[in-house]
C-alpha cells in the first residue's frame, strides 16, 4: 500500500511519480502558480489536480506543498523544473549568471 497514492476514483504508483524538489520562494506558493500559470484554464490538467488535491476546490492551499508540486510535475511533466529555473534566473542580477544553479 506504501507504493501507492490513491484518491477514490483515481491512483499513482509511486515509481510514476516525477519527483521534484521546490525552493521556498513567495513566488513558488501553490495558489500563485495556479494563477500566474493559469492551470485552470488547462481543463484536463485541473480536473486531475482537484483528484488529487481537493482542497483546491475551495480555494485553500494544498495540505502538503511537497505533494502539490510532486502531483503536478507528474501531471505536467518537467513543468514545475521549468518554472523553478524561471523564478531562481528571475532572482538572479543582470550578468552574474554564474550564481545560477542548474536544476
Amino acid at each position: 500500500m506504501k507504493n501507492l497514492i490513491s484518491t477514490k476514483n483515481s491512483y499513482l504508483l509511486m515509481k510514476d511519480i516525477n519527483w521534484v524538489t521546490v525552493t521556498t520562494y513567495d513566488e513558488l506558493t501553490p495558489w500563485n502558480v495556479i494563477e500566474s500559470c493559469h492551470l485552470k484554464s488547462e481543463k484536463d490538467l485541473w480536473k486531475k489536480l482537484l483528484v488529487y488535491c481537493p482542497e483546491l476546490k475551495h480555494k485553500k492551499n494544498p495540505k502538503d506543498r511537497k505533494f502539490f508540486f510532486n502531483i503536478l510535475n507528474t501531471l505536467k511533466n518537467d513543468f514545475v523544473h521549468k518554472i523553478v529555473y524561471n523564478a531562481h534566473k528571475a532572482r538572479v542580477k543582470k550578468g552574474n549568471l554564474s550564481e545560477l544553479i542548474d536544476v
